[in-house]
């Protein structure tokens, strides 16, 4: 009986330690000292994709503000994934100056997964591997999202300080539509 009270008191005591350990692990890093990367001069690639299925009321939104981007045009190319839509997304994406791919686009091309993740790989096996590996990065906005004038020159900045990271995490507040 004494050698099972001391087995749990030792596996409660490390379990203790571990989430002390995590614990203040998490919390310096939170007081971290996040450095700024400055400006730099523009020469990242980027590939936006923005998914979508019937968003005829928001699709707009990211669209014009990606295409009045401070950032080199030549340098990014905005694609919206108009995924099984049975409204008029792919067209206003279109008119307001983004590249559409379509479902009827790609008919032969296999879908993978479910929901938005489906819509993104359709959209990555449509391009194929010759035409993203042009990019640096691919960039995923929802297709209600405001997108700041300097979002791509901040990622760029961002790119160049940290020597192109493999990935880079940002954080976007999302616009939605009220429909009620």
């Amino acid at each position: 009986m004494v050698w099972v009270k001391l087995v749990s008191t030792s596996l409660i005591t490390l379990i203790m330690i571990y989430m002390i350990y995590y614990s203040l692990v998490s919390i310096k890093a939170y007081r971290g000292n996040f450095k700024i990367a400055p400006h730099h001069k523009a020469r990242t690639k980027f590939l936006v994709l923005i998914p979508a299925v019937n968003e005829e009321a928001v699709i707009n939104i990211p669209v014009d503000d990606l295409k009045n981007q401070k950032y080199p045009k030549k340098l990014f190319d905005v694609y919206v994934i108009a995924d099984h839509c049975t409204d008029k997304t792919a067209m206003i994406a279109k008119k307001h100056g983004a590249k559409v791919i379509t479902t009827e686009m790609g008919l032969n091309v296999k879908r993978h997964g479910v929901g938005k993740s489906n819509t993104l790989d359709y959209g990555l096996h449509y391009l194929g591997l010759n035409e993203w590996n042009k990019y640096k990065y691919v960039v995923v906005i929802d297709s209600d999202n405001n997108v700041a004038s300097n979002f791509l020159q901040r990622l760029n900045d961002y790119a160049v300080e940290f020597s192109e990271p493999e990935a880079i995490q940002v954080h976007l507040d999302s616009k939605q539509l009220n429909t009620l």
